[in-house]
């Protein structure tokens, strides 16, 4: 059963940080690494071999994205705190600049639409 759970969890903290990886990063694992601190090779590890630790998750949280994310891939990406509201601006112009609009904000179920189609 605890087996299941873990694998479970692995599961979810894998589908959050791919997430994160492509909505915030552009798909370029380098570059999130880079910018939250932990070497590529380490944070390839989680979902996979291993779960991210309490040092880890802080990382994320001082760059903005929320621990319960990561480990729920529920709710909002990005942490309660002014480093979540800056990277959620940023987010928001991101997607303004592109012509794109959020018809969803359900991370999950992300739709982006081209506003001039």
């Amino acid at each position: 059963m605890l087996i299941g759970i873990i694998m479970n969890l692995k599961e979810i903290v894998k589908e959050s940080l791919l997430k994160i990886a492509n909505l915030i990063f552009n798909g370029n694992l380098s570059e999130m690494s880079r910018e939250v601190g932990i070497p590529r090779a380490q944070l390839q590890t989680y979902g996979n071999r291993s779960l991210p630790g309490g040092d880890i998750l802080r990382k994320f949280v001082d760059y903005g994205i929320s621990s319960d994310y990561i480990l729920s891939c529920e709710g909002s990406m990005f942490a309660d705190n002014k480093a979540g509201q800056e990277l959620k601006l940023k987010f928001d112009a991101k997607y303004a600049e592109g012509n794109y609009k959020i018809v969803s904000t359900d991370f999950f179920n992300i739709i982006l639409k081209e506003l001039n189609k």
